[in-house]
């Protein structure tokens, strides 16, 4: 009887395989910061020191990364908040998400809009997306954002609505 029950299952057994590799193709990888701050405080150094005050900061060590939560910033003349952000260590390149704002003091320019690209080396703000900006000769809305803060210059790709004050 044993023998007949193991003869039925044999080739049930033999026509199971079990590959590894689709499992963790499907799994999600998570991996844990290497730092995890709670409303904590960061210095960025480069041209103009930045005060960086966020709700949560996560250092990723390996990619040279720090995702922020609730970010504001402070430097010599610019101010900065966003919901989200990141942080490249290494470029000093802070890239703000859902909420970004800037306001350049020196130039009396406010830039707005959901995705605000900081490089605080070269002193430039990139806004792939739609953004906003307010300075003293008006109001405009576009694309393809491109701003030197040394040179008071800025551009769009497209603009799609413009406000000139005289």
């Amino acid at each position: 009887m044993k023998l007949k029950a193991l003869l039925f299952l044999l080739p049930l057994l033999l026509s199971c395989t079990f590959n590894s590799e689709e499992i963790s193709e499907k799994q999600e990888r998570y991996i844990a910061p290497d730092l995890a701050l709670q409303n904590g405080t960061l210095k960025l150094g480069g041209e103009n020191i930045l005060t960086i005050d966020s709700s949560l900061m996560e250092f990723y060590q390996a990619d040279n990364r720090i995702y922020v939560e609730e970010i504001s910033f402070i430097g010599d003349s610019l101010i900065g908040e966003a919901k989200k952000g990141e942080i490249n260590s290494l470029s000093k390149v802070i890239t703000l998400y859902d909420n970004a704002y800037l306001e350049y003091q020196r130039g009396q320019m406010t830039i707005e809009g959901d995705i605000i690209i900081f490089d605080s080396e070269k002193n430039i703000v990139h806004g792939p997306e739609a953004v906003n900006v307010t300075n003293e000769n008006g109001i405009f809305s576009g694309r393809g954002f491109y701003a030197s803060l040394d040179e008071d210059m800025f551009s769009f790709e497209l603009v799609e609505k413009g406000e000139l004050f005289l």
